[in-house]
């Protein structure tokens, strides 16, 4: 086993082996904002893992997004809102029908979690239920968002796709 102890990658020290699982070999790595990490050490050396997690908070600061303080960063109602964001902000082709035809989401909630919750929350929001936009043509805003059941969601998207079709046929 190679000694990497001393070695630097981005914002991590290697000070020492730290044990074996699964054959990944973990080494504790200071970082320069103090924190003692351990981390596989293929990730460190390939650069795939920079710090011990103080960029990426640095990163999104600078960003002007804020750091994820509410604790739902793994409940249903924030993948939502990561989802939803996800579809407006990025022009990928699979997102040709929000970011490709300019849906976007109101300034109220692009960047606040907290805000997109305490509507949910207000309005209806269950478990079992997800966003619908109320005027597809438009946005994601408060006034033109509900939640409804997955069934009633597909129901309205087949009604447009189907009313699209038949416009489709009438004009051939």
């Amino acid at each position: 086993m190679k000694d990497y102890s001393g070695n630097k990658w981005g914002r991590l020290t290697a000070i020492k082996f730290s044990h074996i699982h699964n054959r990944r070999y973990f080494w504790e790595f200071k970082c320069v904002c103090g924190e003692s990490v351990i981390k596989k050490i293929e990730k460190v050396v390939s650069g795939n893992t920079r710090s011990c997690g103080c960029l990426r908070s640095e990163c999104s600061a600078a960003n002007g997004i804020k750091s994820k303080t509410h604790g739902d960063s793994k409940s249903k109602l924030y993948n939502v809102w990561g989802r939803m964001r996800h579809r407006c902000l990025k022009d990928i082709p699979r997102h040709k029908y929000w970011a490709g035809k300019g849906i976007k989401i109101c300034k109220e909630w692009i960047n606040s979690y907290s805000t997109f919750k305490k509507w949910a929350m207000s309005n209806g929001y269950d478990s079992g239920l997800t966003i619908d936009r109320i005027d597809s043509s438009i946005g994601y805003s408060p006034d033109n968002c509900r939640w409804v059941t997955i069934q009633e969601n597909g129901r309205a998207a087949s009604r447009v796709r189907w009313g699209m079709h038949k416009q489709l046929k009438v004009g051939k």
